[in-house]
């Protein structure tokens, strides 16, 4: 096991050296790139606390925001426009607009609002509007399709199909979630809470395929000249995993 956790901090490093005196963002996709490698990076740090401290599960829960995010940043990065970049970052309005609107319901709303406040509201609601108008939001989300779809169109549905499958059932405490906590033994039944080494080497193995693919994308796009570098990772992971 100590064989991932050494690769996992020899990605994080690279990552650090990749953000080293990055300059700042000149759009949405190389703002996107930079959300994408740190939020990764301050989650895995997290996962491996976790699985350091035999709580697999739950780490796996969070590498699945990690998958997640590779597929969503190599969809949009990949687009030889800005339209799903843009169209990525417009949904916030949607989110603020939807946050508001809730808010609006309650009877503290008009008491507590100032007018500086509800001009902000006027302006969220008609960026909404416009956000709205221009992309067709469906589904309570940005994409404009399934994220079994993108994965399938970037060649990731092994990945999706396995592992990312089962961070789901952990996630909604699906029925067969319960066979990961609940097990019979010796004619009795025991409630898995403590730690232990169930999904472990299956998280840390998901998370360094995520972030090598994020790392990538940063890499290729602001031509950081690092390939050499990641090339080599991929190498040893590959070798690990078939031990």
């Amino acid at each position: 096991m100590t064989e991932y956790y050494s690769l996992l901090e020899d990605l994080m490093k690279l990552a650090d050296l990749l953000l080293d005196s990055h300059a700042l963002p000149k759009n949405e996709k190389e703002s996107l790139l930079l959300f994408s490698v740190g939020k990764t990076h301050k989650t895995l740090n997290a996962i491996i606390l976790l699985c350091k401290n035999g709580m697999g599960q739950d780490a796996a829960i969070l590498s699945r925001s990690i998958f997640e995010l590779s597929l969503i940043s190599e969809y949009i990065i990949t687009d030889r426009t800005d339209r799903r970049s843009k169209r990525f970052f417009s949904y916030d309005w949607i989110q603020r607009k939807n946050m508001i609107k809730y808010l609006e319901g309650t009877p503290e709303f008009d008491q507590h609002i100032t007018p500086l406040e509800r001009s902000e509201i006027i302006n969220v609601e008609k960026k909404a509007k416009e956000a709205q108008l221009e992309f067709d939001y469906k589904n309570f989300t940005w994409r404009d399709k399934s994220l079994y779809n993108i994965a399938k169109d970037l060649n990731k549905l092994i990945l999706f199909s396995t592992a990312y499958q089962i961070q789901c059932t952990l996630v909604h405490s699906n029925p067969r979630a319960v066979n990961y906590y609940i097990k019979e033994e010796d004619g009795g039944m025991i409630v898995d809470s403590g730690p232990s080494n169930d999904f472990i080497e299956e998280t840390l193995a998901s998370s360094f395929i995520a972030y090598h693919s994020i790392l990538e994308l940063f890499n290729d796009h602001f031509k950081k000249d690092k390939s050499r570098e990641l090339k080599i990772l991929s190498r040893q992971f590959q070798q690990l995993v078939k031990r």
